[in-house]
């Protein structure tokens, strides 16, 4: 009952030029469901697509209005901050990981204790447009998940990791 990747897309691409417009900045955090494969094997694929359901509903209960929330992929979802500092970002995914990890979530299968993983850009300062903020998160999301489950890891630029990418892409 979410939005889906493209609406996310044009909100985000609309959400940025409004940024670029007003001189203001703007946030995306990309948020995946920690243990999702876990969760199927333990309680089925049922289970698992209601526990999404339900973080997606806790996450919009601790949103602002004025933010966008949707299905990013599998397990992960994209929250749109409009009007967003790198300060905010911060603060706005420390209170989207506690309200997920403070309460276990109710299903057909009993209670599950759930976490999620956040990466998360501030834009335009990191990213150009839509696809740029969103391989960022993703470039976070990684990173924080390398480094430990149930965490937020904000994207920091790296000359490195940009040249691995420009490799990558020529080879293939």
């Amino acid at each position: 009952g979410e939005f889906n990747r493209a609406y996310l897309v044009e909100v985000l691409d609309a959400t940025l030029d409004e940024a670029v417009r007003f001189r203001e900045s703007c946030g995306f955090l990309l948020v995946a469901v920690d243990n999702l494969e876990q969760l199927n094997i333990a309680y089925g694929f049922e289970i698992a697509d209601d526990v999404i359901a339900q973080v997606t509903k806790r996450l919009r209960q601790h949103m602002r209005n004025v933010d966008h929330i949707g299905r990013f992929s599998g397990n992960k979802l994209g929250i749109i901050l409009r009007k967003c500092s790198p300060e905010e970002i911060n603060v706005a995914a420390e209170r989207f990981l506690s309200c997920i990890r403070e309460e276990t979530f109710l299903t057909a299968a009993g209670a599950v204790a759930v976490t999620v993983s956040i990466g998360g850009v501030n834009a335009p300062r990191h990213a150009r447009n839509a696809q740029e903020i969103m391989a960022r998160a993703q470039d976070a999301l990684s990173e924080v998940k390398m480094r430990r489950r149930g965490a937020f890891a904000a994207y920091k630029p790296s000359v490195e990791r940009d040249n691995l990418r420009r490799e990558s892409a020529r080879v293939t």
